[in-house]
């Protein structure tokens, strides 16, 4: 578990739910438009990292997604980006297996479904209310085998605090 501070984040982005395949798509138009390099001000100039953030879910299963980088300021935030920031919450971080990059995708999925339908059950644990991010660096830009990591909010159960 770690604390991630509060951060400030510039992006994009996409109105979705968990039955449309959009993301994918959403990715290509980021990377095909080459939306990264409008981004001002990242956290870190010398590493190029994206964050694909889930936030503001919805009960029917629609939620936001923000593909972009987080940033020291929002000072000169390109047209048509979203400006947010996030707050500090504690977070478990998974990370994916390192597979050949035709693969990651299904890796990341397989990865979400662990997260949800077994490590959430058998976790002192529970995800909680906040942003769930996906940290792309360097360990899956230009490389044969790429992984990423999964930041996903917890709290600790009720039934463990307890004890």
């Amino acid at each position: 578990m770690r604390l991630k501070p509060e951060f400030k984040f510039i992006g994009y982005e996409l109105d979705t739910s968990k039955s449309k395949t959009t993301i994918p798509e959403f990715w290509n138009m980021y990377l095909s438009n080459d939306w990264p390099s409008t981004i001002p001000n990242w956290i870190d100039p010398a590493r190029w990292i994206d964050l694909g953030i889930c936030h503001n879910w919805k009960e029917d299963g629609s939620f936001k997604y923000l593909l972009g980088m987080e940033v020291t300021s929002f000072d000169n935030a390109p047209s048509g980006s979203v400006c947010r920031t996030f707050s500090s919450a504690t977070y478990a971080i998974f990370t994916t297996p390192q597979v050949p990059r035709d693969v990651l995708v299904s890796s990341i999925s397989k990865s979400w479904d662990y997260i949800v339908k077994v490590w959430s059950y058998q976790s002192e644990y529970e995800i909680a209310e906040g942003p769930q991010f996906e940290l792309y660096d360097e360990r899956c830009q230009a490389h044969i085998d790429s992984q990423i990591d999964i930041y996903i909010p917890v709290k600790r159960k009720a039934s463990f605090s307890e004890q």
